[in-house]
C-alpha cells in the first residue's frame, strides 16, 4: 500500500488506519486445521513494516520506519462426550421376598469453553454440540426386572415414555426403554480425575444429565443366576446428529466396537450383540455406552417358611408363575420345566418337608414320556438329601380322581420306585 501527500506545508502531521481481511484461501485454511490438530487454542503472528519519507525535487531528505506486530487468536471449541454408571445394591426386602437394586447413569457433556457467555453463545448457535433429547436403553442382569414407576430425571429433565422388553433378543433379559426430554444443567468443573485424561477437557463448562430407576431381584431368581457379576449395560442414543466431537470421546455410529469412544468397547464387553443396531433407522454418531457389575454378598434370601413354584417352557425361556398376566404354554412335544423350593431363614429349623405337586390333564391324555430327572438343589447345611418319588395316576376320568393326602406313605398315591436326582 502506498499512499502520497504534496503541500507546500512545513509541518505535517499524518496518520493512516490499515485495515487487512484474511480470506479462506486453501493455504490459510490448510495452516489454521494444522495448528489445530496440535492444540484446541491455535495463535498467528502477523508482522507489518511502515515506511515513511520526504522528498523535495526528486530528492530524499528524511526517511523513517516502524515495525509493528499483530496477533491472530483462534480457538476451537470441542465437547466430550461421557457415559457413566453406577448399579448399587439397596436393601432386602424380605416381606416381598426380593432384593431392590439401583440403576444411575449419567451422560456428561464437557467442553474445553472457559467463559461462560462464550459457552451459552456456542450452545445456542450450534457451534458445539449438544443434546437436549434421547433415549436410555438399559439391559438388567437375568432375573431382574425395572420398577417404571421409580424412574427418575434431574435437573428439569423430563420421562417422556418408558417401557420394558422382556426377554430381549432371545437373551432371557429384560431391556428398559426410556425416552427422555433434556434442559440445559450447566456447570464449570476442572478434573483431577485420572480417567480424564489424554485429549478430554480437564477444564471448562459443561453439560450433565442423570436418570436413575429402581429394579427388583426376587429370591428365587437370585438363588438360580447367583448374586456375583450381576452386569448391567445402558446405552444412550442421542435425537441430534452428533454426541460430542472429540476424537476418542465422540458418540458412536449405534456400533460400541466402532471406536469412536475409547470407553465403548470395555463398558459392553460381551453386551455388544445386544446394543448393535438399537436404532434399525440410524448410523449417525451419537450413541454413547456405559457398563457396570454388581457383587451382593452376605444377603439372606430366605424368610421364615416360604414355599414357591415357577414354571418355564420351550418359547419363554424364563421362570414364572403362568398366572401373573403372562401365559406359559407347553407345545406339544417340548419340554416343561418346573421348581418348587422351600426357604427358611437362620433362625428356623425346618425338619419333614413334604413336596406335593400334581398335574392335573384329561384322563384321554397323559405324558409322552416319563419325568426327567430331578434336580435337587440344597443348602451347604443340609443335613440330608430330599428323596425325590414318582406319582401314580389315580382313576380313569377326572370326576373319579381319587385326592393324594400329604403323605409319602399311601401306595395309592406314590409309587415305590424314586426317580434319578441330579445334585
Amino acid at each position: 500500500m502506498k499512499a502520497e501527500l504534496v503541500t507546500g506545508e512545513a509541518i505535517v502531521d499524518l496518520g493512516y488506519n490499515v485495515y487487512l481481511r484474511l480470506k479462506p484461501t486453501e493455504r490459510m485454511v490448510g495452516m489454521v486445521e494444522e495448528a489445530f490438530e496440535q492444540d484446541d487454542y491455535i495463535m498467528f503472528r502477523l508482522q507489518n513494516q511502515a515506511e515513511a519519507y520526504a522528498t523535495y525535487n526528486g530528492e530524499k531528505l528524511v526517511s523513517m520506519r516502524d515495525p509493528a506486530t499483530a496477533y491472530l487468536h483462534g480457538r476451537q471449541y470441542k465437547v466430550a462426550a461421557d457415559l457413566y454408571k453406577r448399579f448399587t445394591f439397596v436393601e432386602n426386602q424380605v416381606s416381598n421376598s426380593r432384593l431392590r437394586l439401583r440403576t444411575q447413569a449419567t451422560l456428561t457433556q464437557q467442553s474445553n469453553v472457559l467463559d461462560s457467555n462464550t459457552y451459552q453463545a456456542a450452545l445456542a448457535d450450534g457451534t458445539i454440540p449438544n443434546t437436549r433429547g434421547g433415549t436410555y436403553y438399559d439391559l438388567l442382569p437375568p432375573g431382574v426386572e425395572p420398577d417404571l414407576s421409580s424412574i427418575t430425571v434431574f435437573a428439569g429433565d423430563r420421562v417422556l415414555d418408558a417401557y420394558a422388553r422382556s426377554d430381549y433378543q432371545g437373551s432371557g433379559r429384560t431391556l428398559l426403554v426410556v425416552r427422555v426430554g433434556m434442559t440445559d444443567h450447566t456447570s464449570y468443573t476442572y478434573y483431577r480425575d485420572s480417567r480424564y485424561s489424554g485429549n478430554y477437557p480437564t477444564e471448562g463448562y459443561k453439560n450433565t444429565h442423570t436418570i436413575q430407576f429402581d429394579s427388583y431381584y426376587a429370591w428365587g431368581e437370585a438363588l438360580s443366576w447367583g448374586m456375583q457379576d450381576l452386569r448391567n449395560t445402558i446405552a444412550y442414543e442421542a435425537d441430534e446428529q452428533t454426541l460430542g466431537n472429540i476424537k476418542t470421546w465422540a458418540g458412536e455410529p449405534d456400533d460400541p466396537n466402532a471406536g469412536q469412544n475409547a470407553f465403548s468397547r470395555s463398558a459392553v464387553g460381551a453386551d455388544a450383540v445386544y446394543f448393535t443396531d438399537l436404532d434399525p433407522k440410524r448410523d449417525d454418531p451419537a450413541f454413547a455406552y456405559a457398563g457396570a457389575d454388581l457383587d451382593i454378598d452376605e444377603i439372606d434370601v430366605s424368610a421364615l417358611t416360604s414355599l414357591r413354584k415357577h414354571v418355564m417352557a420351550v418359547g419363554f425361556p424364563r421362570w414364572g408363575t403362568g398366572i401373573d398376566g403372562t401365559d406359559i404354554n407347553v407345545q406339544e412335544g417340548g419340554l416343561y420345566t418346573y421348581r418348587l423350593y422351600v426357604q427358611s431363614d437362620t433362625d428356623t429349623r425346618t425338619k419333614g418337608i413334604i413336596l406335593l405337586d400334581s398335574i392335573w390333564m384329561p384322563a384321554s391324555l397323559s405324558w409322552g414320556r416319563p419325568l426327567m430327572p430331578i434336580s435337587i438343589i440344597t443348602t451347604p447345611k443340609s443335613a440330608s438329601l430330599p428323596t425325590p418319588f414318582r406319582w401314580k395316576r389315580f382313576g380313569t376320568t377326572r370326576t373319579t380322581t381319587t385326592p393324594c393326602v400329604p403323605s409319602l406313605s399311601p401306595s395309592t398315591c406314590w409309587l415305590t420306585e424314586k426317580i434319578p436326582a441330579l445334585r
